[in-house]
């Protein structure tokens, strides 16, 4: 998982004169507040459910055949989709009542196309375009998985 903080100039000149290991416990109690995780995974007849993890919570989502062979095509993560999945910057509502949650990465945005059968959130599609493309920015949440 890639994560990315923005320093200062002067933040930049006191990290550079802590040691290596001060700078690796510092970048690992970061990765660790916020870092989502693949408990387990159940085979289903429509793809896998994943029980996913992050600060003491969890959720179940069945990520479809199809989404999973899109994070392959993408050449994305399942820990990036589950990520955009449970700490979206925005969710918009799509087609058909269907949710489109986002996470930039870079130059690019992870778009991860859901819906509920009942009370799981299933995972329909998964792309990863360029982030001027489709970002609004605004703060919308018309949706969250963990509430």
């Amino acid at each position: 998982m890639k994560y990315e903080i923005r320093l200062t100039k002067r933040a930049k000149k006191r990290l550079d004169k802590l040691g290596k290991d001060t700078k690796d416990r510092i970048s690992q109690a970061f990765k660790n507040l916020v870092a989502v995780e693949i408990i387990s995974e159940q085979p289903h007849s429509r793809g896998k459910i994943y029980v996913l993890g992050i600060s003491g919570r969890t959720a179940r989502v069945l990520f479809t055949s199809h989404a999973i062979e899109r994070t392959k095509r993408w050449e994305i993560t399942e820990e990036m989709v589950a990520e955009t999945q449970l700490l979206p910057e925005e969710v918009l509502i799509g087609h058909r009542h269907r949710y489109i949650a986002h996470k930039r990465h870079d130059n690019h945005l992870v778009r991860a196309v859901y819906e509920y059968d009942g009370l799981l959130p299933v995972l329909l599609t998964v792309y990863f375009p360029h982030k001027d493309c489709y970002f609004k920015g605004d703060g919308i949440y018309e949706d969250k998985i963990l509430k």
